[in-house]
């Protein structure tokens, strides 16, 4: 997976240009943090098959994947999104959350140098 595909270093670039570099580190350390705590989240969700959570959480996640450039980790969030609107509410496929997890190490590991 190429580091582009995973971030979209526009997004990043563009706190820089707001000129405050500790502001840019705190939110990507805040987004890593956070997002790790959402994922496992929303993996319990899915154990559970609890459709409310699974349709919060996958939508806070791909908000905050949005805004800090995490185009792949949104997408997959979505898929989420639009599974639950599917016939078996509730149940993610077990390849997705693998896939969401996988980003997710990426996203963090990209996010990283970029801070």
């Amino acid at each position: 997976m190429d580091h582009a595909e995973t971030l979209d270093l526009s997004v990043i670039e563009e706190f820089r240009s707001a000129g405050v570099p500790e502001f840019t580190r705190r939110l990507i350390d805040q987004f890593i943090n956070e997002a790790g705590t959402r994922v496992q989240t929303l993996r319990d969700a899915a154990g559970r098959t609890d459709a409310p959570a699974l349709k919060a959480i996958a939508h806070s996640l791909k908000g905050s994947s949005m805004i800090m450039g995490a185009t792949r980790l949104a997408a997959l969030c979505g898929r989420i999104e639009a599974d639950l609107a599917g016939s078996t509410p509730g149940v993610v496929p077990p390849a997705l959350m693998t896939e969401i997890d996988q980003e997710l190490v990426r996203v963090q590991q990209a996010l990283a140098r970029e801070r």
